[in-house]
C-alpha cells in the first residue's frame, strides 16, 4: 500500500506540473527576457532591454504552444525576428524553415530532471539558434531535438536555461498567455509600467529609487565600448588593465540625488582627452565637464531613458552626446538623454547613439552595495566578474599565444565582424582536436574577419623582435589560392596596426601558414616596433565578398609566434595533464615513455626543462608565478603540447 501511495503522489506532482506547462507561452515582455553569459543565469554578455519588447515586437508575439496531448507548436505568424545566420538582416522578416512551425513536434517535461525536451526538427524555445552545445550558423543544421533546463515554473512564468558551449549559457523567460495580471506574477502586464509595478493597481516602479545614489564606472573590461550597433563594442572596448591605468577615470562619481539633482564628482584628477586640451591621460578636470554647473536628472519609465539637464553633466564619457562627439568643451549641450538598457540594485547599463551606425555603451556600478557572485561586477575578493575568490565559479584565463583552443581553463571566445559566424568545434578530421570553424556567408563583407579572442585581445603583447616578426596559423580551406590575411593591432588603439597576407596552397585540407609582418600587405602600414600588438584577427578570402564567392566554411587552429606548433599524429587522449588549474604540482601521464618536459610562459620564455624516462611525471611549480603556461613533452618521436594554468 505504501508503494501505491507513493506512486500516486509522484503521479499527482507530474500531472500538476504538466498542467501548469500546458498552454500558450510568449517571451515575457521585460528586460532580460533573453540573455547570454558565461554561467547559468548570468546575462553579462548580452541581455534584452525593455525597449526590445517594442523594437522586436514581431519576436515577442511568437507563440510557444504546449498541447495537452504532448504535441508542441511554434506559431510565429507572418513575421518574426530573422538573424543573419538565417539569411536575414537582424530585423523582422518572413519566418525561415524549419524554424517556422512547419514540422510536427512533441515535448516531454521530465519533472525529476527538471528539463523540457522538444523533439522535431526546427522546434525551439526562445531563440532558434540555441541548441545543446552550440549555436546554429545555418537553418539546415537544425537538430532533431533540444533539451532545456527548467530553472523555475509557476502558473504564469517559465524560466529556461541552455548551455550552448564552454562558458556560454542562454536564459529565456516566458510568460503564459490568458492568465489574469497581478502585481506579484513577475511579468510586466496589464497597465503596469514595469514588472509588477506602476499602473493603476500596483505600487510605483522602483527604477527611480534604484537610480538614487552614487555610481562609478564598473571595474571591468567593456565598461565603456563603442561599435556600429547598440551594445556592440567591436570598434573599441576598454580592457581590464584600464581599471588601473585609468584609475583617475574609474574613480569619478555620478551622483543621482533623491531630490532630482545630479552631480559629476571628479576630484582633482580625471581622464582628459585631446579634444579637452589634454594628452589622453590623467589631468585636471576641464569646465564645463568638471561638475561646476548645477544639473538635474529625470527618468522616463515609458521610453526607458534617463536625461541629464545641465551644461557639462554626463555619464561615462563627456564627449558623447545625442548625435555626435564633442570636439571642444565649449560646445557641450544643455542636456543629454541615455537609453537605459538595464538597471538593477547595483548595475546600470546605458547606451547612446552618437551618429549613424555609432553607439557608445557605459556600464556603471552602484557604490555601497554588498558584492555578490551574481551582480555582474568584479568586486569583493573576486578575481574576475562573478568568479574567483569566494565565488564558486572558476575564472577563465584571458587568451594568449600560443592559442590551441584546447582545455577549459581559457576564455576561447572569438569575435566576428563583417558577417562572419565562428564557433569552437571538434576538428572534422581529428576527433581529439578542437578548432575554430568560421563561416563566411553570402552576406559577408569583403573584409569580414574574426578576432582571435575578445576585444580585450591577448593577455600580453605578441613578443615580436627585430629578427622575428612571424606568426603561424594552421588553416583548413576548401580552396587553394585564396588570400588569408592576418592583422595585429593594439586593443586600445585601432589605428596602431600591421597586416600581412599569404595564399592557401591546399584545398580541402590542413596547412600551416606563415605570416611575416616584415612584409605588410599592399596599402597597409609598415611594422612599428613601438606598438604593443596584443590583438590579432584573421580574414579568409580577403577582398572578396560572400555574395561573390558563395558561402564558404573555413577552420583554423594553433596560432603561434616565432615558430609553428607541431601537429602530432600521436593520440593525445593518451597524454594527460592534471590538475588543471594547479597550484604547486603538475602531473603528466602517458601510455608511452616521457623523455623530457619543457615549460614556457606566454612570452615564449623557457621556465623549466627536465629529463625523464617514465610514463608518469610529477613536476614542482612552486617557483612559477601565477599565469598560463605551455608544457611540451617529448614522447617517443612526438612533441606534445598542452596548456595549463598556475593559480
Amino acid at each position: 500500500m505504501k508503494k501505491i501511495t507513493l506512486l500516486l503522489f509522484l503521479l499527482t506532482i507530474s500531472i500538476g506540473h504538466s498542467q501548469t506547462l500546458t498552454g500558450t507561452w510568449r517571451m515575457s515582455p521585460q528586460a532580460g527576457a533573453f540573455a547570454v553569459g558565461p554561467t547559468q543565469g548570468n546575462g553579462s554578455y548580452f541581455s534584452s532591454s525593455a525597449a526590445d519588447v517594442t523594437t522586436r515586437a514581431c519576436y515577442f508575439d511568437d507563440d510557444y504552444v504546449f498541447n495537452a496531448d504532448g504535441s508542441f507548436s511554434n506559431v510565429v505568424g507572418s513575421q518574426t525576428w530573422i538573424e543573419a545566420w538565417q539569411g536575414g538582416a537582424d530585423a523582422c522578416g518572413t519566418p525561415v524553415a524549419p524554424h517556422n512551425g512547419s514540422n510536427a513536434a512533441s515535448y516531454v517535461y521530465n519533472t525529476g530532471a527538471a528539463t523540457i525536451t522538444l523533439t522535431g526538427v526546427g522546434a525551439y524555445l526562445g531563440l532558434a539558434k540555441a541548441y545543446n552545445g552550440g549555436e546554429l550558423t545555418n537553418p539546415a543544421s537544425a537538430p532533431a531535438s533540444i533539451t532545456y533546463k527548467v530553472t523555475s515554473l509557476t502558473s504564469n512564468l517559465l524560466t529556461l536555461d541552455i548551455n550552448v558551449g564552454t562558458g556560454l549559457w542562454w536564459r529565456f523567460i516566458l510568460a503564459k498567455q490568458g492568465v489574469a495580471a497581478t502585481c506579484t506574477d513577475g511579468i510586466q502586464n496589464g497597465d503596469e509600467t514595469g514588472v509588477d509595478c506602476g499602473g493603476t493597481s500596483c505600487a510605483p516602479c522602483a527604477a527611480t529609487a534604484n537610480f538614487t545614489g552614487t555610481w562609478k564606472m564598473s571595474p571591468q573590461a567593456g565598461a565603456f565600448a563603442v561599435g556600429p550597433t547598440q551594445g556592440n563594442g567591436s570598434y573599441y572596448a576598454n580592457n581590464l588593465a584600464d581599471v588601473t591605468t585609468r584609475g583617475c577615470f574609474f574613480d569619478d562619481q555620478y551622483v543621482f540625488n533623491a531630490d532630482g539633482s545630479f552631480n559629476n564628482v571628479l576630484g582633482s584628477q580625471s581622464w582628459i582627452e585631446a579634444w579637452q586640451g589634454g594628452a589622453d591621460a590623467c589631468g585636471t578636470p576641464v569646465a564645463p565637464h568638471n561638475g561646476s554647473n548645477s544639473a538635474t536628472w529625470s527618468y522616463n519609465s515609458t521610453a526607458n531613458t534617463v536625461t541629464l539637464t545641465g551644461v557639462g553633466a554626463y555619464l561615462g564619457l563627456a564627449k558623447a552626446y545625442n548625435g555626435g562627439e564633442l570636439t571642444t568643451p565649449s560646445a557641450a549641450p544643455a542636456s543629454i538623454t541615455y537609453l537605459v538598457t538595464s538597471i538593477t540594485a547595483n548595475l546600470l547599463t546605458v547606451d547612446i547613439n552618437i551618429g549613424t551606425n555609432l553607439w557608445w555603451r557605459f556600464i556603471l556600478a552602484k557604490q555601497g552595495v554588498a558584492p555578490t557572485c551574481t551582480d555582474g561586477i568584479q568586486n569583493g575578493d573576486e578575481t574576475g566578474i562573478d568568479c574567483g575568490g569566494s565565488c564558486p565559479n572558476v575564472c577563465l584565463a584571458q587568451i594568449n599565444l600560443p592559442v590551441t583552443f584546447e582545455g577549459t581553463g581559457v576564455d576561447y571566445t572569438v569575435t566576428d565582424f563583417g558577417g562572419n559566424a565562428s564557433s569552437k568545434v571538434v576538428d572534422p578530421t581529428d576527433a581529439s582536436n578542437t578548432v575554430i570553424k568560421t563561416i563566411k556567408g553570402t552576406s559577408s563583407e569583403l573584409w569580414a574577419g574574426t578576432t582571435i579572442g575578445t576585444n580585450a585581445g591577448f593577455s600580453a603583447p605578441v613578443p615580436f623582435t627585430p629578427t622575428n616578426r612571424k606568426m603561424y596559423v594552421r588553416v583548413w580551406s576548401p580552396d587553394a589560392g585564396i588570400p588569408v590575411r592576418l592583422k595585429v593591432e593594439e586593443s586600445t588603439n585601432n589605428t596602431h596596426t600591421c597586416e600581412t597576407q599569404t595564399n592557401t596552397t591546399v584545398a580541402n585540407g590542413w596547412q600551416t601558414m606563415e605570416f611575416d609582418f616584415n612584409n605588410p600587405a599592399a596599402g597597409t602600414a609598415t611594422f612599428n616596433s613601438a606598438y604593443a600588438f596584443n590583438m590579432c584577427s584573421i580574414f579568409f578570402n580577403f577582398g572578396t565578398t560572400g555574395a561573390a564567392a558563395g558561402e564558404k566554411t573555413y577552420y583554423f587552429d594553433n596560432v603561434s609566434f616565432g615558430s609553428p606548433l607541431a601537429v602530432s599524429s600521436f593520440d593525445q587522449s593518451k597524454f594527460n595533464l592534471y590538475p588543471n588549474p594547479t597550484k604547486n604540482i603538475l602531473n603528466l601521464t602517458s601510455d608511452s615513455i616521457i623523455e623530457n618536459v619543457t615549460i614556457y610562459n606566454t612570452l615564449g620564455q623557457l621556465v623549466l626543462k627536465q629529463d625523464f624516462s617514465t610514463n608518469e611525471v610529477s613536476i614542482s611549480l612552486q617557483h612559477l608565478n601565477k599565469g598560463v603556461y605551455i608544457v611540451t613533452a617529448k614522447v617517443g618521436n612526438e612533441l606534445l603540447r598542452k596548456q595549463f594554468i598556475k593559480n
